[in-house]
């Protein structure tokens, strides 16, 4: 389906970090509601952001690589769909949405188009989703001091762009964005857990 896969990102299958982000567990998974049963994470990679809750719920993942790629340098066990954050309205899946949490880590950024982000929460949220986490780089800081490559770029829409409809997702009480800094990053994770 994907036959120029970049380097980078074939990279960071096979040689990629295969450790969760820590605070998915201490920020995430004991403050989800009980009505969740299933984990989606777009851009899913090798499932390691899985590993927080792979015991307790059905996940599954999305990416742009061959499933024999990901099958073959997995950190656990979960349903994998080959598919892009473009593609994925193509997709019929006869779940519950109501009951899955989606994340998402650096993965928004590589749409075409800053609507496309835009459009694929709104069709997440169509369907009935309200659990959300997007630990995406939120700001054009990386595009200015030259830390994003121009395939993240993507004629400058490299950065999470929501619309003031899909902001509110990430404001109190529900809601809230924690930041990830470093000297050279801003990384933010928008979360956005219903009880």
């Amino acid at each position: 389906m994907y036959k120029n896969i970049p380097q980078f990102f074939t990279n960071y299958i096979t040689k990629g970090p295969t450790k969760p982000e820590t605070w998915l567990k201490t920020t995430v998974s004991d403050n989800i509601s009980n009505k969740i049963e299933t984990i989606i994470d777009f851009g899913c990679g090798t499932g390691r952001n899985f590993l927080p809750f792979i015991d307790n719920y059905k996940c599954i993942g999305f990416d742009i690589h061959p499933p024999d790629s990901v099958q073959n340098n997995s950190c656990c066990n979960f349903t994998y769909y080959q598919s892009s954050i473009e593609d994925f309205k193509l997709i019929s899946l006869k779940i519950d949405w109501s009951k899955c949490l989606i994340m998402t880590h650096g993965t928004l950024m590589y749409c075409k188009k800053s609507s496309i982000q835009n459009e694929f929460i709104k069709l997440l949220r169509d369907r009935g989703c309200e659990n959300f986490i997007f630990h995406e780089y939120a700001s054009d800081l990386l595009i200015k001091n030259g830390n994003l490559s121009e395939n993240a770029r993507q004629g400058g829409v490299g950065y999470l762009n929501l619309n003031d409809d899909n902001l509110e997702l990430f404001n109190p009480p529900l809601g809230k964005k924690i930041n990830f800094r470093d000297d050279f990053n801003d990384l933010q994770a928008h979360i956005c857990l219903k009880k």
